[in-house]
This record gives C-alpha cells, structure tokens and sequence, in this order.
C-alpha cells in the first residue's frame, strides 16, 4: 500500500520522476505479493497543472497496471480534475482488475479502498498522516509506503 502526496506552488522533474516510479512500482508489485495493491495519490489544493509530458508518463505508467489487480485512488479538491479522471475512465475503461476512482476527500478514498480491500483503512490513516508529515516537513513529494 502506498499513500502519495504530489502538489503545491513549485513541482518539479524530480517529483513527477519519482510519481512515475511509484505508478511503475504498484503495478510490479500487484502480482508479487498475490493481491491488489494500492495507491492513493493525494494532489495538494490549489496545485500547479503538471506539464503535457508528466501528465502523459503519469498515464502510460499507470497503463502499466492494467491487467493488474490494483485499486487507485486520487484525491482533488478540483472538480475538474474528478471529471477529467471519471471521462477518461468512460473513454478507456480499465480491464478487470484494476479498480479507480476520482474523489474530493481522503477519507472517501480510504472508505473506497476498505470496500475493495476489508481491514485496510487503520494502516491508510496511518500511512496518510506519515505522507502528510513528511511533505510538510520538505515541502516535496513524499511517499508513505507499507
């Protein structure tokens, strides 16, 4: 299970490197443990729109896992950026397996990943505030892993 924080003022190369690496990871990861991992990628309010060339290596790494049993959230205070999420999902509909939504809250991601994955909404809190802390502290992407 991951929780990612991404956002702010002042993103950069290094931060969306390191949310491709994670999307890449959560895919890898699905089949070698032997049940769905997950991610919940938290976007920051008021966040920078990541350039066109981010925003397609964050698509074609999440691509990656498809087929996979994952279940992904992402977190927006943005209205628009739900919507682009839910139309792109209408468009090309992931295969089974790989479960996604698009909400306003954290704690409605953790309540839609606890109905895909029973008992996991302790550890998502925890991991949750772990990311939150560390971002704050630096300033940068973070990541908490379990």
């Amino acid at each position: 299970m991951w929780v990612a924080l991404i956002g702010g003022k002042d993103e950069g190369d290094d931060d969306y490197r390191k949310l491709v690496t994670v999307l890449e990871r959560m895919a890898d990861a699905s089949l070698a443990v032997g049940e769905s991992s997950v991610l919940i990628l938290f976007v920051v309010p008021d966040s920078v729109r990541p350039p066109a060339m981010w925003r397609l290596r964050f698509a074609e790494a999440e691509r990656r896992g498809h087929g996979k049993r994952v279940a992904f959230a992402v977190v927006s205070d943005s209205a628009v950026l739900r919507g682009i999420r839910v139309a792109v999902s209408w468009l090309s509909p992931a295969p089974p397996g790989y479960e996604t939504t698009s909400v306003a809250t954290y704690d409605e991601a953790v309540e839609w990943v606890e109905k895909h994955r029973s008992g996991v909404a302790p550890a998502l809190r925890l991991l949750g505030a772990k990311a939150t802390s560390r971002a704050r502290q630096s300033g940068k992407f973070r990541v908490a892993q379990l």
